[in-house]
């Protein structure tokens, strides 16, 4: 019965010290802003792409169009 008295106030001596640790929050932060900064930069690479292939598809378009009356 000791044991698991020991043990017990063991585990909840070690939760209670988790919950109030703060050493780790600086790095998860940091983590969580370079990973948002990664996303907002890909999300920005991805619609300019689009709107540059929708250019080129829109210039190759009005090039052949003018071709054709242009002979």
């Amino acid at each position: 019965m000791k044991i698991q008295k020991k043990i017990l106030n063991r585990l909840l001596f070690l939760n209670k010290r988790i919950r109030t640790d703060k050493r780790g929050s600086p790095l998860v932060e940091e983590g969580i802003l370079i990973g948002l900064g990664l996303f907002g930069f890909l999300l920005i690479l991805s619609i300019v792409t689009g709107v540059l292939d929708w250019l080129l598809v829109n210039a190759d378009k009005l090039l052949s169009e003018l071709a054709s009356l242009f002979p």
